[in-house]
């Protein structure tokens, strides 16, 4: 790709010194190619990101001694910035980018070009008052006008302004001040070491709190975490078509996308760490987000689970069922060749899934590919009513690959909105998840996939009265979450940890604690101690009955 890149830039290059043509957005695009750097840790924010890029008087007037259009130099900054606005969000540094109508902050990225340099400026701006918070300046040297110097260039810069970004971030100032006064987290004072915590001032905070994408379970506060999982990676998209009127809206698909990816990076649940999880809902789930995303399927080397809850669509060959398609924000449906252009094909799904390096993978997609339910068919195709087709959609080559697709590839996959307000498959996946597919402390793959089989069967039937029968490809045991509940009760430092407190707070007596640190020791303990510290009873209710 970079030598294609490379010598499509020394054509243009001759092309611009003699002035012949025109060059477009799409043509400089392809000559400024390099792979991201991604951040060495993330902000917790949601952010705006746009670019600003231009020559110095000298260097514009000689772009015009090269004999080059206004439409030529306009185009090439246009490509830039893009490029430029790419790579930051590429390198995740920042959890949400434009999610919702109102961000945290502005990041303008002021790019200049000169023929001695390249010099990169990035405003940190307060959404509300337009004033600049933050400024982070950095420059390199040109050695040349290849596009190779230009790239590398770019690539090393943009690192360097995100590792000042973070370095100042980690210390309590720059953005994390602009957050701190936004109150979209609390004061630097408050944070403390684990069990030296004095809490009320945060949960004071926290109560008057109302996230865009509140986690699942909220945690408790009493308790210590457990430690993230750094060898797992998540990737999970939703997309509910909402602004597009070519395509059958859906109703839960971002919300069951939000959930999924609170329970995962959840310390207490999936413990995968924020800065290896990408998020994509909306308009962000674009073909391009998901493709980079997804690649990451290839190269890790540890876990990965990936979550896709949208519409599918069928690959038809008259009459025969060829392959399907993962159907993102920005798809075009006029007709199959247009669809096959700008969808994603479940057969590369599979290529990346069959030739990955990880230990473990887990896909799980809620959507159909039968035409109907959570699934389109292209102006032209053909939807597989009457066709003769297998059951399975996708099958997985090697160990350490599991594969949950919603429903069989003839049938169709259903949200309720009566009793679950949510897909019916992913209502159960987010169930065995938290810990329902397992009776042990951590729940495995193979487990949660028998789960979500038997109880997205029966509750299709009993809520629409129709079959939608999960299928379960490959073999493996590897671990998905932690069973929290469970691990509360057989892990003997939580436990002591949670009655000391019900004890300090009053709820217990001396007696009760010494009795209820007794019962720990053995193998099995009382009821009202086991509902206790599985969080079905308070410690009030405890206090009451033990």
């Amino acid at each position: 790709m970079h030598r294609k890149a490379k010598w499509f830039g020394l054509i243009i290059l001759t092309l611009l010194l003699v002035g012949c043509i025109t060059i477009s957005k799409e043509m400089y695009q392809q000559s400024m190619v390099w792979d991201t750097i991604p951040a060495a840790g993330y902000i917790d924010a949601n952010v705006h990101i746009e670019a600003d890029c231009n020559f110095t008087a000298e260097y514009a007037k000689l772009w015009k001694d090269w004999m080059n259009t206004d439409e030529t130099i306009a185009n090439y900054k246009r490509a830039i910035c893009e490029r430029i606005t790419e790579d930051m969000i590429k390198s995740r540094i920042f959890t949400r980018v434009d999610i919702g109508t109102q961000t945290d902050f502005v990041m303008r990225i002021e790019y200049t070009e000169s023929q001695a340099d390249q010099k990169i400026a990035v405003n940190i701006i307060d959404s509300m008052s337009g004033k600049v918070h933050t400024a982070y300046r950095t420059s390199s040297v040109r050695m040349g006008y290849g596009y190779e110097n230009l790239n590398n260039n770019l690539k090393r810069m943009l690192s360097e302004v995100r590792a000042q970004m973070l370095a100042d971030y980690h210390a309590g100032r720059g953005i994390k001040t602009l957050l701190v006064e936004k109150g979209k987290i609390p004061p630097v004072a408050t944070y403390q070491t684990a069990g030296e915590t004095d809490i009320s001032e945060t949960k004071a905070w926290l109560g008057s709190q109302i996230q865009e994408a509140t986690p699942a379970v909220k945690p408790s506060t009493d308790l210590k975490l457990p430690p993230t999982r750094p060898d797992t990676y998540a990737i999970v998209i939703g997309i509910d078509y909402k602004n597009r009127q070519d395509i059958p809206n859906l109703q839960y698909a971002s919300a069951d996308a939000k959930k999924v990816y609170s329970i995962l990076t959840d310390p207490r649940y999936g413990g995968v760490p924020k800065e290896n999880a990408v998020l994509l809902l909306n308009e962000k789930a674009t073909r391009n987000e998901m493709i980079a995303a997804l690649r990451k399927i290839k190269n890790w080397d540890g876990y990965v689970y990936v979550y896709y809850s949208g519409h599918g669509a069928p690959k038809t060959k008259g009459d025969k069922f060829i392959d399907a398609y993962l159907v993102p924000q920005d798809v075009v449906i006029t007709d199959p060749e247009a669809m096959e252009d700008t969808a994603i094909k479940v057969s590369y799904l599979q290529e990346l899934i069959d030739t990955s390096n990880a230990k473990g993978v887990m896909l799980a997609m809620d959507a159909c590919f039968s035409g109907g339910g959570k699934s389109i068919v292209p102006k032209g195709g053909k939807p597989l009513v009457g066709m003769m087709v297998s059951p399975e959609l996708i099958k997985t080559k090697g160990t350490g690959k599991v594969i949950i697709t919603s429903s069989a590839v003839n049938q169709q996959s259903w949200e309720d909105e009566a009793e679950l307000k949510g897909g019916i498959f992913s209502h159960y996946l987010l169930e065995g998840l938290k810990g329902k597919a397992s009776k042990d402390i951590w729940v495995k793959v193979d487990e949660l996939a028998e789960y979500i089989k038997d109880n997205v069967a029966r509750a299709a039937r009993k809520l629409k009265g129709i079959e939608q029968t999960p299928q379960i490809t490959g073999k493996a045991d590897f671990v998905v979450t932690r069973n929290w509940e469970r691990a509360k009760v057989m892990d003997i430092e939580i436990a002591r940890n949670k009655l000391k407190t019900a004890f300090e707070k009053g709820y217990i007596t001396a007696e009760q604690l010494s009795k209820a640190l007794d019962e720990l020791k053995r193998q099995t303990h009382s009821k009202t101690l086991d509902a206790f510290l599985e969080g079905k009873i308070d410690e009030k209710k405890f206090g009451e009955l033990y």
